[in-house]
Protein backbone atom coordinates (compact mmCIF):
# COMPACT_ATOMS: atom_id res chain seq x y z
CA UNK A 1 0.00 0.00 0.00
CA UNK A 2 1.17 3.62 -1.02
CA UNK A 3 -0.62 4.68 1.80
CA UNK A 4 2.93 6.64 4.09
CA UNK A 5 1.07 4.02 7.04
CA UNK A 6 4.33 2.13 8.33
CA UNK A 7 3.07 1.15 11.19
CA UNK A 8 -0.03 -0.78 9.60
CA UNK A 9 0.03 -4.25 9.15
CA UNK A 10 1.25 -5.75 5.96
CA UNK A 11 3.56 -3.93 3.06
CA UNK A 12 3.45 -0.20 3.56
CA UNK A 13 5.25 2.48 1.73
CA UNK A 14 6.65 5.40 3.83
CA UNK A 15 4.93 7.48 0.82
CA UNK A 16 1.70 8.35 -0.19
CA UNK A 17 0.11 8.70 -3.44
CA UNK A 18 -3.27 9.86 -4.72
CA UNK A 19 -6.39 8.13 -5.31
CA UNK A 20 -7.42 10.88 -7.78
CA UNK A 21 -4.31 10.17 -10.20
CA UNK A 22 -0.51 11.30 -10.61
CA UNK A 23 3.00 9.85 -11.53
CA UNK A 24 5.48 8.09 -9.32
CA UNK A 25 8.66 7.31 -10.61
CA UNK A 26 12.14 4.71 -9.71
CA UNK A 27 15.16 6.40 -9.33
CA UNK A 28 18.65 4.90 -9.23
CA UNK A 29 20.70 5.87 -6.02
CA UNK A 30 21.90 8.99 -7.41
CA UNK A 31 18.32 10.04 -7.10
CA UNK A 32 19.21 11.34 -10.99
CA UNK A 33 18.94 8.60 -13.00
CA UNK A 34 15.62 7.47 -13.97
CA UNK A 35 15.01 3.67 -13.98
CA UNK A 36 11.29 3.72 -14.43
CA UNK A 37 7.79 5.96 -14.05
CA UNK A 38 4.29 5.36 -14.53
CA UNK A 39 1.50 7.91 -14.79
CA UNK A 40 -1.95 6.94 -13.58
CA UNK A 41 -5.52 7.78 -12.79
CA UNK A 42 -8.29 7.17 -10.81
CA UNK A 43 -7.45 4.69 -8.50
CA UNK A 44 -9.84 2.04 -6.57
CA UNK A 45 -8.98 0.79 -2.62
CA UNK A 46 -6.99 -2.34 -1.93
CA UNK A 47 -6.99 -3.23 -5.84
CA UNK A 48 -3.50 -3.21 -7.45
CA UNK A 49 -2.15 -1.35 -10.31
CA UNK A 50 0.99 -2.46 -12.28
CA UNK A 51 2.39 -3.47 -15.87
CA UNK A 52 0.59 -6.43 -17.79
CA UNK A 53 2.75 -7.88 -18.03
CA UNK A 54 5.73 -7.33 -16.58
CA UNK A 55 8.10 -4.86 -18.39
CA UNK A 56 5.43 -3.67 -20.57
CA UNK A 57 4.16 -0.57 -21.52
CA UNK A 58 0.26 -1.83 -20.84
CA UNK A 59 -0.66 -0.52 -16.83
CA UNK A 60 -3.71 -2.51 -15.67
CA UNK A 61 -5.62 -2.89 -12.49
CA UNK A 62 -4.64 -6.70 -11.27
CA UNK A 63 -7.10 -8.50 -9.42
CA UNK A 64 -4.80 -10.25 -6.65
CA UNK A 65 -1.56 -8.16 -5.11
CA UNK A 66 1.61 -10.26 -6.11
CA UNK A 67 4.71 -8.69 -3.90
CA UNK A 68 7.97 -9.80 -5.00
CA UNK A 69 6.46 -12.17 -7.84
CA UNK A 70 5.70 -11.11 -11.17
CA UNK A 71 2.45 -9.47 -11.75
CA UNK A 72 -0.32 -11.50 -12.72
CA UNK A 73 -4.49 -11.85 -12.67
CA UNK A 74 -4.75 -8.58 -14.44
CA UNK A 75 -8.36 -7.03 -15.75
CA UNK A 76 -9.05 -6.06 -19.27
CA UNK A 77 -10.29 -2.97 -17.93
CA UNK A 78 -12.86 -1.00 -15.34
CA UNK A 79 -16.06 -1.27 -15.58
CA UNK A 80 -17.58 2.48 -15.69
CA UNK A 81 -19.39 2.93 -12.35
CA UNK A 82 -23.34 3.33 -11.98
CA UNK A 83 -25.43 5.94 -12.27
CA UNK A 84 -28.59 6.41 -11.04
CA UNK A 85 -31.60 9.28 -12.53
CA UNK A 86 -32.78 9.92 -9.03
CA UNK A 87 -30.70 10.61 -6.14
CA UNK A 88 -30.91 8.59 -2.91
CA UNK A 89 -33.43 10.67 -0.15
CA UNK A 90 -37.11 11.48 0.02
CA UNK A 91 -39.56 11.17 -1.62
CA UNK A 92 -43.86 11.64 -1.80
CA UNK A 93 -44.49 10.46 -5.11
CA UNK A 94 -43.65 7.10 -7.11
CA UNK A 95 -41.32 7.31 -9.93
CA UNK A 96 -39.61 4.88 -12.26
CA UNK A 97 -35.21 4.59 -11.92
CA UNK A 98 -32.88 4.07 -14.69
CA UNK A 99 -29.58 2.57 -13.78
CA UNK A 100 -26.89 2.88 -16.51
CA UNK A 101 -22.91 2.36 -17.35
CA UNK A 102 -21.12 3.76 -19.83
CA UNK A 103 -19.12 0.27 -20.48
CA UNK A 104 -20.45 -1.39 -23.65
CA UNK A 105 -22.04 -4.99 -23.02
CA UNK A 106 -21.58 -4.98 -18.99
CA UNK A 107 -24.52 -6.38 -17.20
CA UNK A 108 -26.31 -4.45 -14.31
CA UNK A 109 -27.38 -6.77 -11.56
CA UNK A 110 -29.83 -4.80 -8.76
CA UNK A 111 -31.86 -6.11 -5.73
CA UNK A 112 -34.64 -4.15 -3.94
CA UNK A 113 -34.53 -6.15 -0.76
CA UNK A 114 -31.30 -5.19 0.98
CA UNK A 115 -29.15 -8.36 -0.28
CA UNK A 116 -26.01 -8.08 -2.00
CA UNK A 117 -26.78 -7.41 -5.99
CA UNK A 118 -23.72 -9.66 -7.03
CA UNK A 119 -23.58 -12.91 -5.14
CA UNK A 120 -23.08 -16.16 -6.27
CA UNK A 121 -25.96 -18.35 -5.00
CA UNK A 122 -25.47 -21.55 -7.43
CA UNK A 123 -25.57 -23.09 -11.08
CA UNK A 124 -28.30 -23.57 -13.54
CA UNK A 125 -29.00 -24.91 -16.50
CA UNK A 126 -28.08 -21.68 -18.77
CA UNK A 127 -25.08 -21.45 -16.37
CA UNK A 128 -23.78 -19.03 -13.35
CA UNK A 129 -26.83 -18.07 -11.17
CA UNK A 130 -26.56 -14.92 -9.09
CA UNK A 131 -29.02 -13.16 -6.72
CA UNK A 132 -29.14 -10.18 -7.95
CA UNK A 133 -31.69 -9.38 -10.90
CA UNK A 134 -30.50 -8.04 -14.33
CA UNK A 135 -31.23 -4.72 -14.88
CA UNK A 136 -33.60 -4.71 -18.54
CA UNK A 137 -35.91 -1.45 -17.65
CA UNK A 138 -36.80 1.43 -15.47
CA UNK A 139 -37.64 0.26 -11.77
CA UNK A 140 -40.83 1.48 -10.63
CA UNK A 141 -40.03 2.94 -6.47
CA UNK A 142 -43.19 3.73 -4.70
CA UNK A 143 -42.43 3.15 -1.16
CA UNK A 144 -39.79 2.88 1.16
CA UNK A 145 -36.47 1.02 -1.27
CA UNK A 146 -33.07 0.40 -0.82
CA UNK A 147 -31.60 0.06 -3.75
CA UNK A 148 -28.34 -1.60 -4.77
CA UNK A 149 -26.60 -2.45 -7.76
CA UNK A 150 -23.47 -3.53 -9.43
CA UNK A 151 -22.00 -3.19 -12.87
CA UNK A 152 -19.95 -6.65 -14.31
CA UNK A 153 -18.57 -7.69 -17.31
CA UNK A 154 -16.05 -10.83 -18.00
CA UNK A 155 -12.58 -10.29 -17.33
CA UNK A 156 -12.90 -6.74 -16.34
CA UNK A 157 -12.96 -5.16 -12.73
CA UNK A 158 -16.55 -5.05 -11.40
CA UNK A 159 -18.24 -1.66 -10.30
CA UNK A 160 -18.53 -1.13 -6.33
CA UNK A 161 -21.63 -1.69 -4.89
CA UNK A 162 -23.97 1.13 -5.01
CA UNK A 163 -26.65 2.16 -3.03
CA UNK A 164 -29.55 4.23 -3.27
CA UNK A 165 -32.25 4.27 -0.14
CA UNK A 166 -35.63 5.79 -1.95
CA UNK A 167 -37.67 7.08 1.69
CA UNK A 168 -41.51 7.60 1.61
CA UNK A 169 -42.23 9.22 5.24
CA UNK A 170 -45.89 8.35 5.11
CA UNK A 171 -44.29 4.59 5.14
CA UNK A 172 -41.68 5.21 8.14
CA UNK A 173 -44.47 7.28 10.08
CA UNK A 174 -46.34 4.36 9.62
CA UNK A 175 -44.65 1.16 9.43
CA UNK A 176 -45.94 -2.26 10.85
CA UNK A 177 -44.97 -3.21 14.68
CA UNK A 178 -45.39 -7.18 12.75
CA UNK A 179 -43.65 -6.31 9.34
CA UNK A 180 -44.27 -9.79 7.08
CA UNK A 181 -40.91 -11.83 6.97
CA UNK A 182 -39.63 -10.28 10.28
CA UNK A 183 -39.41 -12.09 13.28
CA UNK A 184 -42.14 -11.03 16.05
CA UNK A 185 -39.20 -12.31 19.11
CA UNK A 186 -35.85 -10.41 19.24
CA UNK A 187 -34.82 -12.96 22.19
CA UNK A 188 -36.15 -11.43 24.71
CA UNK A 189 -39.41 -12.02 27.30
CA UNK A 190 -41.39 -9.24 25.04
CA UNK A 191 -41.67 -9.16 20.81
CA UNK A 192 -39.59 -7.05 18.65
CA UNK A 193 -40.76 -3.75 17.66
CA UNK A 194 -40.08 -2.34 14.44
CA UNK A 195 -42.87 0.21 14.22
CA UNK A 196 -42.49 4.10 14.90
CA UNK A 197 -43.85 5.27 18.45
CA UNK A 198 -47.80 5.53 17.70
CA UNK A 199 -48.36 7.70 20.63
CA UNK A 200 -45.49 10.40 18.88
CA UNK A 201 -46.87 10.06 15.43
CA UNK A 202 -50.16 10.19 16.30
CA UNK A 203 -49.75 12.83 19.38
CA UNK A 204 -51.52 16.13 18.00
CA UNK A 205 -48.62 18.09 19.11
CA UNK A 206 -46.40 16.60 16.29
CA UNK A 207 -48.54 14.88 13.87
CA UNK A 208 -49.26 17.78 11.75
CA UNK A 209 -45.11 18.55 11.29
CA UNK A 210 -43.79 15.15 11.83
CA UNK A 211 -42.54 14.54 8.16
CA UNK A 212 -41.05 17.86 8.48
CA UNK A 213 -39.46 17.12 11.91
CA UNK A 214 -38.06 14.14 10.55
CA UNK A 215 -36.58 15.87 7.58
CA UNK A 216 -34.54 18.50 9.78
CA UNK A 217 -32.36 16.21 10.70
CA UNK A 218 -29.60 14.07 8.86
CA UNK A 219 -30.76 10.53 8.07
CA UNK A 220 -28.25 6.94 8.18
CA UNK A 221 -29.46 4.19 5.67
CA UNK A 222 -27.92 0.83 6.95
CA UNK A 223 -28.41 -1.23 4.20
CA UNK A 224 -27.52 -5.44 4.41
CA UNK A 225 -29.43 -8.83 3.83
CA UNK A 226 -32.61 -9.08 6.38
CA UNK A 227 -30.75 -12.44 8.02
CA UNK A 228 -27.66 -10.48 9.04
CA UNK A 229 -30.00 -8.49 10.96
CA UNK A 230 -32.90 -10.53 12.58
CA UNK A 231 -31.38 -14.63 10.87
CA UNK A 232 -30.82 -17.15 13.29
CA UNK A 233 -27.20 -15.68 13.02
CA UNK A 234 -28.43 -11.73 12.95
CA UNK A 235 -26.43 -9.68 14.91
CA UNK A 236 -29.57 -7.66 16.52
CA UNK A 237 -31.73 -10.08 17.67
CA UNK A 238 -29.15 -13.23 19.17
CA UNK A 239 -26.63 -12.33 21.79
CA UNK A 240 -24.28 -15.18 20.61
CA UNK A 241 -23.38 -12.60 17.66
CA UNK A 242 -22.19 -10.12 19.88
CA UNK A 243 -19.04 -8.44 18.77
CA UNK A 244 -19.03 -10.14 15.21
CA UNK A 245 -19.34 -8.00 11.87
CA UNK A 246 -21.51 -8.04 8.83
CA UNK A 247 -20.71 -6.20 5.55
CA UNK A 248 -23.25 -3.07 4.83
CA UNK A 249 -23.96 -0.15 3.04
CA UNK A 250 -23.73 2.86 4.95
CA UNK A 251 -25.71 6.31 3.58
CA UNK A 252 -26.02 9.13 4.91
CA UNK A 253 -28.53 11.92 3.83
CA UNK A 254 -29.02 15.51 4.84
CA UNK A 255 -31.44 17.57 3.85
CA UNK A 256 -30.83 20.62 4.74
CA UNK A 257 -27.06 20.99 3.22
CA UNK A 258 -27.66 18.76 0.35
CA UNK A 259 -24.78 16.54 1.52
CA UNK A 260 -24.59 12.59 1.43
CA UNK A 261 -22.87 9.97 0.63
CA UNK A 262 -23.00 6.50 0.66
CA UNK A 263 -20.04 3.55 1.20
CA UNK A 264 -19.74 0.00 2.33
CA UNK A 265 -18.02 -1.15 5.10
CA UNK A 266 -18.61 -3.48 7.91
CA UNK A 267 -20.88 -2.94 11.50
CA UNK A 268 -21.24 -4.93 14.78
CA UNK A 269 -23.56 -4.17 17.80
CA UNK A 270 -22.36 -1.63 20.42
CA UNK A 271 -22.02 -0.97 23.88
CA UNK A 272 -22.72 -3.03 27.28
CA UNK A 273 -25.35 -2.46 29.92
CA UNK A 274 -24.77 -2.05 33.98
CA UNK A 275 -24.64 -5.37 36.06
CA UNK A 276 -22.86 -6.88 33.00
CA UNK A 277 -23.47 -8.46 30.04
CA UNK A 278 -23.26 -7.30 26.07
CA UNK A 279 -25.14 -4.76 24.35
CA UNK A 280 -26.98 -7.85 22.68
CA UNK A 281 -27.97 -8.61 26.55
CA UNK A 282 -29.40 -5.23 27.20
CA UNK A 283 -33.05 -5.26 26.58
CA UNK A 284 -33.80 -2.57 28.21
CA UNK A 285 -34.51 -1.04 25.39
CA UNK A 286 -35.31 -2.64 22.40
CA UNK A 287 -32.95 0.68 20.63
CA UNK A 288 -29.84 -0.76 20.65
CA UNK A 289 -26.51 1.21 19.87
CA UNK A 290 -24.19 -0.11 16.61
CA UNK A 291 -20.99 0.19 15.31
CA UNK A 292 -20.07 0.80 11.70
CA UNK A 293 -16.18 -0.06 10.94
CA UNK A 294 -14.71 1.17 7.89
CA UNK A 295 -12.56 -1.52 6.94
CA UNK A 296 -11.86 -3.79 3.21
CA UNK A 297 -12.95 -6.79 4.90
CA UNK A 298 -15.34 -8.06 8.47
CA UNK A 299 -13.55 -9.96 10.94
CA UNK A 300 -14.07 -13.26 9.21
CA UNK A 301 -12.82 -12.26 5.71
CA UNK A 302 -16.06 -11.32 4.01
CA UNK A 303 -15.37 -8.22 1.44
CA UNK A 304 -16.60 -5.60 2.29
CA UNK A 305 -16.46 -3.29 -0.86
CA UNK A 306 -16.02 -0.45 1.03
CA UNK A 307 -12.76 1.71 1.37
CA UNK A 308 -10.52 1.74 4.74
CA UNK A 309 -11.59 5.31 6.14
CA UNK A 310 -14.92 7.54 5.80
CA UNK A 311 -13.55 10.38 3.81
CA UNK A 312 -16.48 12.97 4.70
CA UNK A 313 -16.59 16.01 6.95
CA UNK A 314 -19.13 13.97 9.13
CA UNK A 315 -19.66 16.38 12.03
CA UNK A 316 -19.94 19.85 10.41
CA UNK A 317 -18.10 21.93 13.39
CA UNK A 318 -15.15 19.19 13.44
CA UNK A 319 -12.42 19.72 11.33
CA UNK A 320 -11.89 15.72 11.08
CA UNK A 321 -12.74 14.17 7.65
CA UNK A 322 -10.98 10.96 7.83
CA UNK A 323 -13.03 8.03 10.75
CA UNK A 324 -11.63 4.48 11.24
CA UNK A 325 -15.11 3.80 12.77
CA UNK A 326 -18.39 6.10 14.26
CA UNK A 327 -20.71 5.06 17.01
CA UNK A 328 -24.37 5.11 16.48
CA UNK A 329 -25.54 5.94 19.99
CA UNK A 330 -28.68 4.94 20.92
CA UNK A 331 -28.77 6.21 24.14
CA UNK A 332 -30.22 4.57 27.74
CA UNK A 333 -29.44 6.06 30.55
CA UNK A 334 -31.17 9.33 31.35
CA UNK A 335 -32.74 9.31 27.87
CA UNK A 336 -36.65 8.48 27.44
CA UNK A 337 -35.94 5.24 26.02
CA UNK A 338 -35.03 3.43 29.61
CA UNK A 339 -37.72 1.99 31.33
CA UNK A 340 -36.76 3.68 34.76
CA UNK A 341 -38.89 6.67 35.63
CA UNK A 342 -36.32 8.43 36.97
CA UNK A 343 -33.99 8.39 34.20
CA UNK A 344 -37.07 9.53 31.56
CA UNK A 345 -37.65 12.17 34.15
CA UNK A 346 -33.34 13.28 34.45
CA UNK A 347 -33.09 13.30 30.29
CA UNK A 348 -29.97 14.87 28.78
CA UNK A 349 -30.08 15.03 25.40
CA UNK A 350 -29.06 19.02 25.84
CA UNK A 351 -26.11 18.36 28.10
CA UNK A 352 -23.64 18.16 25.04
CA UNK A 353 -24.70 21.55 23.52
CA UNK A 354 -24.83 23.11 26.51
CA UNK A 355 -21.37 22.40 27.75
CA UNK A 356 -20.34 23.66 24.57
CA UNK A 357 -22.37 26.97 24.52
Amino acid sequence: WADNDTTDIGLHANFKLDADGEEIGLFDTDSITLIDSAAFGDQTTDISYGRYPDASDNLRFLGEPTPAAENNGAYLGEVADTKFSHKRGFYDTPFFVTIATETKDAVIYYTLDGTAPYELIGQGRSGTVYRGIVYTAPIFISKTTPLRAVAIKPGWKPTNMDAQTYIFLEDVIRQSARPAGFPSNWGHTGNGDYEMDPQVVNNSLYSNTIKDDLKSVPTLSLIMDKDDWFGSKGIYINKSQDGTERAASIEFIDPSSGGQFQTNCAIAMQGGVSGGGTSLNRWKTDKLSMRPRFKAYTDDGTPTGGPTKLNYQLFRDSPTEHFDTIVLDAVLNHSWLHPGSDQRNTVKYIQDQYVAD
